[in-house]
């Protein structure tokens, strides 16, 4: 919605890729704030501080998350199994970006709750033109839930 406050969570411990898919959201997803967690702690910290209120602010939920699967302390499939059991959360759109292409971790991460699973690419002309579909999609195309209550009602 024009106005609304909104911002893109990016979980991403590798620094490199954490720049790289920063740089490429700034360059495409222009005016929207990205919020980054640099491990498993730093993300729920963040998930809690969005589940926390019945009635978050307008704006306070990130409209993406974008997250990598290999995390310190905790990882990907634990946060996104936490966020889809949230109230607040689990219509927040959850696209898994990761290195790994094994079939156990796409089935994890499908089964938690995933929205997408895209696998990184490794040139950074792909990687940039990956994340710019992902912006163009989430950000431009796809219609959003605006409230959980009514969804399950």
């Amino acid at each position: 919605m024009i106005g609304e406050a909104r911002h893109i969570l990016l979980v991403e411990d590798d620094e490199f890729d954490r720049e790289l898919a920063f740089r490429a959201l700034q360059k495409h997803a222009i005016h929207v704030p990205v919020e980054i967690a640099r491990d498993g702690e730093e993300a729920m910290e963040a998930v809690h501080r969005y589940s926390s209120s019945s009635t978050p602010a307008p704006g306070s939920l990130p409209v993406l998350i974008l997250l990598d699967l290999n995390l310190p302390k905790l990882d990907g499939c634990s946060i996104l199994a936490e966020l889809k059991a949230g109230e607040m959360t689990k219509c927040v759109p959850v696209v898994v970006l990761t290195s790994s292409c094994q079939t156990q971790d796409i089935s994890r991460s499908y089964l938690a709750g995933a929205n997408s699973y895209i696998q990184k690419p490794v040139s950074f002309q792909k990687f940039e033109a990956t994340l710019k579909e992902i912006a163009d999609y989430w950000l431009g195309l796809n219609v959003r839930c605006q409230n959980t209550k009514d969804a399950v009602s």
